[in-house]
């Protein structure tokens, strides 16, 4: 009995631990090139503007402080009630 547990769900259950951690090791190794890529190259950032779930705007920003200026600007576009002008 004990084995037929083993077999069913201990088994599939570390081999199913061992390949999301070797993705989670993979994508943490390919994070600080993927970084340091968008920051050598200029790629944009895409700032992406949702209201209740819904995607209202999409707007490129190059850099950090460029995505951030980005963002505070957007904040300040939403009025009173939280609507952001299209």
């Amino acid at each position: 009995m004990l084995l037929i547990l083993v077999c069913i769900v201990v088994i599939p259950a570390l081999v199913l631990m061992l390949v999301f951690g070797a993705e989670f090791l993979l994508l943490l190794l390919l994070l600080p090139f993927v970084l340091l890529g968008r920051m050598l190259f200029g790629l944009p950032w895409i700032v992406v503007v949702r209201v209740g779930g819904k995607v209202v705007g999409e707007h490129p920003a190059v850099g950090w402080a460029g995505s951030a200026e980005l963002i505070s600007r957007i904040a300040g576009q939403f009025d009173s009630r939280g609507v952001y002008p299209r």
